[in-house]
């Protein structure tokens, strides 16, 4: 397949938007605080998020200063909010 057949066909793949900032932090909550014999698989699995849910959590200790690294969350609203500011 040609690059500009694969591009065509990409055009018609729906994009799945962003999850509220609201619906990761519950599903963080839930998965932090699950009860014995749940694994985050499972979890994931039921809500839908299965790849998603990683990346949260690993995002969630960085935020909870849990991890070291930056925060790439509050990086991104300040990144956002300079960009407002300047408009």
């Amino acid at each position: 397949m040609s690059w500009l057949a694969y591009g065509r066909a990409r055009e018609d793949v729906a994009v799945h938007k962003p999850y509220p900032r609201e619906f990761r932090d519950e599903v963080v909550r839930l998965a932090r605080g699950r009860e014995p014999g749940v694994t985050l698989e499972h979890i994931a699995r039921d809500l839908g998020v299965h790849m998603t849910l990683f990346q949260w959590l690993r995002q969630a200790d960085l935020d909870d200063g849990a991890r070291p690294g930056s925060s790439l969350w509050v990086e991104g609203v300040e990144l956002r909010e300079a960009r407002t500011q300047a408009a």
